[in-house]
């Protein structure tokens, strides 16, 4: 896959692709995950935000931004103390060493390791602000960070409530 198509496409304006998706069973067990597809600026989905939740820990869902297939940015909400190492060279991006708390993986930090390594892998996080502490803030946050238009019938989406975590 051609790295400047994905450059572009996280570059144009993009909207979320009807309404918010219904949690299901995870391909890992107990998880929930959900599907949300992307059109680009012309209407065309190419992409979609997948949402993962642990059942045992809805408070930590991730949100990962797959572009035909292929991972290219993760936004995790994680609890404070917990501690991840930056691969060697993180310095070069401006990153920290160690990143503890609510991260993400953006395209522009993981694109060169790509490029290397192939997909699959986006190792380089970030810090988030820390009042994204949940996913309804998290989503219109990673949004605005890849030009993603969000709708107001579209705001909101959340976790499951806890009744039905545990079915």
């Amino acid at each position: 896959m051609d790295i400047a198509e994905i450059d572009a496409f996280m570059a144009e304006q993009k909207t979320l692709a009807g309404p918010p998706p219904e949690w299901q069973d995870g391909t890992r067990p107990g998880e929930l995950s959900a599907t949300w597809n992307i059109a680009d600026a012309v209407g065309i989905v190419r992409a979609q935000l997948r949402f993962r939740c642990p059942r045992h820990s809805p408070q930590f869902p991730s949100i990962s931004v797959v572009y035909r297939g292929n991972l290219i940015s993760r936004l995790d909400i994680v609890a404070p103390d917990q501690c991840k190492l930056n691969p060697p060279g993180a310095a070069a991006l401006g990153l920290p060493p160690k990143v503890c708390g609510s991260h993400w993986h953006p395209w522009t930090d993981n694109r060169h390791f790509v490029l290397s390594a192939g997909f699959g892998q986006v190792p380089y996080r970030r810090l988030i602000p820390p009042q994204v502490r949940r996913l309804p803030q998290a989503l219109p946050w990673l949004s605005d960070q890849i030009n993603l238009t969000i709708g107001p019938d579209q705001r909101g989406f959340d976790v499951p409530p806890q009744g039905e975590l545990f079915p």
